[in-house]
């Protein structure tokens, strides 16, 4: 019976002296040049390049890659930095280098640190080392190497994931068609956005996490403000969800995570019954960022309709916000005492209403919109807003 091999491939990137045509780190839409884990190798007349983008979130993404030399010359003299400009996002920088390897660093990203072991590729059950293209920095106290395999031939047709350790079976091969020996690892559990971030992930995107021994769900996690790992509970760019909802909709939670949407009371209350980092980002209609942030932040349970405790206002416009709102239960239109949800066109933590309403009716310039009052003494309309907790 025929044997193929499965190989763990672990080598070293060698660095010193220039190839022509050089390899180069390739990688789109990360936080920065540096986080790069895979490389290409260029064209005869091609070099490395990085460059930087903002999207309409006022987010900045690094791409990099292989680009012919006359023309990232040429784009840089010239000053032009349109080559990846569309509706959601323009470019801001772009660096060319000659050397391998040369573009983990650039348009404001210095590079990883000097305190890390080498480069080395890593890759999982492959036949030849060559077809290797993901890199991976190693700890200072660590060196590459190679591991080898031998698996029945029956293995090549598997799917292998991260989690799974096939091992060898050493009795005789039989004709049955699946592993003689098999080994499933349990999965990794992450308890929030800032454990996923930890491990590695820095793309903004729908995760699930288990918060608990009892609860796991998908949440929405924001990679990219700050220093990352940031749990979505609200948001809102388009008016396309409506949010003057009952309040078992807001218990539950609506809209779809990668749209417009409010996480859930529940889901809230599980991952914020103790104290965390509150952020909210928030576009005015003249495209400027504002944020407001809160070093405490927790709500209550439903017997007690969540009441909203938060306080230590560490960043952003108005203290008074979103702290006026402390202490107090959430409503809807089906549960107001204040009839404050009916006249903000929303659901919130109304205080004889606020001064803060990113629930609100899309589109009006006025209390009842997504607005804010207390920081100017006029309303600050928003066309985009995100609550994350952290």
């Amino acid at each position: 019976m025929a044997l193929v091999l499965a190989i763990l491939v672990v080598f070293c990137v060698i660095n010193e002296g220039v190839a022509s045509p050089p390899s180069c780190f390739s990688c789109s839409g990360i936080t920065q040049a540096r986080y790069c884990d895979f490389y290409t190798q260029c064209d005869e007349g091609e070099v490395c390049f990085v460059e930087k983008t903002e999207n309409q979130n006022g987010h900045f993404k690094y791409t990099s890659g292989c680009m012919h030399n006359s023309t990232c010359e040429t784009l840089i003299n010239d000053g032009s930095t349109d080559r990846s400009s569309s509706i959601h996002e323009h470019s801001v920088c772009r660096d060319c280098c000659h050397g391998d390897m040369c573009n983990n660093k650039g348009c404001g990203d210095h590079g990883p640190s000097n305190t890390r072991g080498p480069y080395c590729f890593q890759c999982d059950h492959l036949s030849d080392p060559s077809e290797c293209d993901h890199v991976t920095i190693c700890d200072i106290n660590e060196v590459c190497g190679v591991v080898e395999e031998i698996f029945q031939h029956y293995i090549k047709n598997l799917v292998i994931r991260k989690k799974m350790t096939l091992h060898q079976n050493t009795t005789t091969p039989s004709t049955q068609t699946t592993p003689l020996v098999t080994t499933i690892t349990p999965a990794i559990l992450y308890r929030d956005c800032n454990d996923h971030y930890r491990a590695g992930s820095v793309k903004s995107g729908i995760y699930t996490i288990s918060p608990d021994d009892v609860n796991t769900f998908d949440v929405y996690c924001d990679m990219e403000d700050g220093d990352g790992g940031w749990i979505v509970l609200q948001h809102r760019f388009d008016g396309s969800v409506l949010f003057n909802r009952s309040f078992s909709d807001y218990e539950n939670g609506f809209g779809r995570l990668d749209g417009e949407f409010w996480l859930g009371l529940k889901k809230m209350y599980i991952l914020a019954h103790s104290n965390l980092r509150v952020r909210f980002n928030l576009q005015a209609l003249n495209g400027t960022w504002l944020a407001l942030e809160y070093g405490q932040f927790s709500i209550s349970n439903a017997s007690l309709q969540y009441t909203l405790h938060v306080a230590n206002h560490t960043d952003g416009f108005a203290a008074c916000s979103f702290g006026y709102n402390n202490g107090h239960r959430f409503a809807t239109y089906d549960k107001d005492t204040e009839n404050c949800a009916n006249s903000r066109f929303g659901g919130w933590w109304y205080n004889h209403c606020t001064y803060f309403n990113i629930n609100g009716h899309f589109g009006l310039n006025n209390e009842r919109g997504v607005t804010e009052y207390c920081s100017l003494g006029r309303y600050i309309r928003f066309q985009k807003t995100l609550m994350m907790i952290q």
